[in-house]
């Protein structure tokens, strides 16, 4: 879906925006090809379905003759056809939005492109300059590309590319939207990192790993970053990278500066709610399982600036910590609450297997196969039972953690509202934990019947 509304052009629209079904259409007319809508001008594929040189009044007519004018020819031939009323594309009281999702070349693709193209020597067939102070490619737009908007020039030399190779029948990417769009959609990261095969990783100079300082304004040790390691994480490089392949510094100062919009380094480096940031990326995989059983439920909270800065501001290599999590519970501990009226009929206590979820922590934690992030910031056993036992004082060797009773009590008490009763505290930690992972049993998410022994009554 297409929203067609060109506010640019035509400024405040005097009817809502047109929605326009591009796959649809590319369907219907796929026998009679692009040209349909898009002219061909010298054997390259024009993008732009009217002219954009036009005055606002020719190109509202050019849209309306073409449109309209396809849709009668087909009508009057007994072929399907769409809408030939004003109200029937321009709908009041709808608000559309375009559909794509966010395409373009990650590490695969431009490894397969790479290839197309016979390899290295085939590289300007995109590339058309190098660096003048390094040995390395950069891209250089070609004059029919400079000064269109990113989406716009992207289209008009990978779809126009694809279009000119067909037509001199030779392998070629895709034309239509869904096959770049939905089939090569740009995930934000990957689940688990990868180690790039060679040939993969695209070389710019960069260091595995480097110290990142910004010298002597710094109140804590430089991060030392593993490059390496996250290119595997991500789909492209501007997931980090977003505007341009430079250091962040490049844009993002220590003041800030209108070339990084305002944006301060500091800020670029640790802002919680960014994508592109590195404490953004980190809380974003919190938030996806099985890291959102835990810190779903509050994440800003759960960084802890004393424990988890450290993790990233130290210098030299630091090994992956496995917390010792041994001597606990392994078997089931029933849960008792008192419930009172038609509850106490129906639930009777409840059953947790302590051990099974103590094995699913050492599986997260475990180098073989455990999750990365889950390793480096969990080096102290205290963050393993804090997100249950919360608000507990640090457990030490042969201790044990106070009991959930020990200040949630089993009824609630009016001077302590900030404290819920033992019932409302468990299902809120447990049941809540199970909903954000989506835990079944048995294809069917889990009822009460699931933890709750059976009482007096049938449930």
């Amino acid at each position: 879906m297409i929203v067609i509304a060109r506010s640019e052009v035509f400024g405040n629209l005097k009817r809502p925006a047109v929605p326009f079904a591009h796959e649809k259409h590319t369907e219907a007319l796929r026998k009679e090809g692009c040209t349909v809508c898009h002219e061909d001008h010298g054997g390259k594929l024009v993008l732009d379905f009217v002219s954009t040189d036009a005055s606002a009044q020719a190109q509202m007519g050019a849209y309306h003759d073409r449109c309209i004018g396809c849709h009668k020819q087909r009508a009057a031939t007994g072929a399907v056809a769409g809408p030939q009323a004003c109200g029937d594309c321009h709908v009041t009281g709808v608000m559309w939005l375009n559909s794509h999702r966010q395409a373009g070349l990650d590490l695969l693709l431009h490894k397969h492109h790479v290839d197309a193209f016979g390899g290295d020597k085939g590289c300007d067939t995109c590339h058309r300059a190098k660096d003048p102070k390094a040995s390395r490619l950069v891209y250089e737009m070609s004059p029919d590309l400079t000064g269109l908007p990113l989406g716009q020039a992207a289209h008009k030399a990978c779809v126009g590319c694809h279009y000119e190779r067909i037509a001199r029948h030779e392998t070629a990417g895709p034309l239509t939207c869904a096959e770049c769009h939905d089939k090569h959609a740009l995930p934000d990261r990957l689940d688990e990192p990868e180690n790039l095969p060679d040939g993969y990783r695209l070389l710019r100079g960069q260091k595995d790993t480097e110290v990142i300082d910004v010298g002597e304004l710094a109140r804590m040790a430089g991060v030392t970053f593993d490059h390496k390691l996250h290119e595997g994480v991500v789909s492209s490089c501007r997931a980090c990278h977003h505007d341009s392949l430079q250091t962040c510094d490049t844009c993002h100062t220590v003041a800030g500066q209108a070339q990084g919009g305002g944006v301060k380094l500091a800020t670029a480096y640790h802002e919680p709610f960014s994508q592109e940031s590195c404490v953004g990326c980190h809380r974003a995989r919190m938030q996806s399982s099985p890291c959102a059983g835990c810190h779903g439920n509050d994440i800003v909270k759960t960084i802890s600036s004393k424990t988890s800065c450290p993790v990233c501001h130290h210098r030299g290599e630091r090994p992956p910590v496995h917390p010792d999590i041994s001597g606990f519970p392994s078997g089931a501990i029933t849960i008792e609450n008192e419930y009172t009226g038609v509850l106490a009929d129906r639930y009777g206590p409840a059953s947790l297997d302590h051990g099974k979820h103590i094995t699913r922590l050492r599986e997260l934690l475990n180098e073989n196969g455990g999750n990365l992030l889950a390793e480096q910031f969990h080096g102290d056993r205290q963050f393993v039972c804090m997100e249950c036992h919360h608000h507990s004082p640090p457990i030490q060797e042969g201790t044990k953690p106070p009991r959930c009773v020990s200040c949630h009590p089993q009824q609630p008490d009016p001077e302590q509202p900030e404290s819920p009763a033992s019932p409302a505290a468990y299902h809120e930690r447990c049941e809540g934990c199970h909903q954000r992972l989506n835990i079944k049993k048995d294809g069917h998410a889990l009822g009460c019947k699931d933890c709750h022994l059976r009482s007096k009554g049938e449930i």
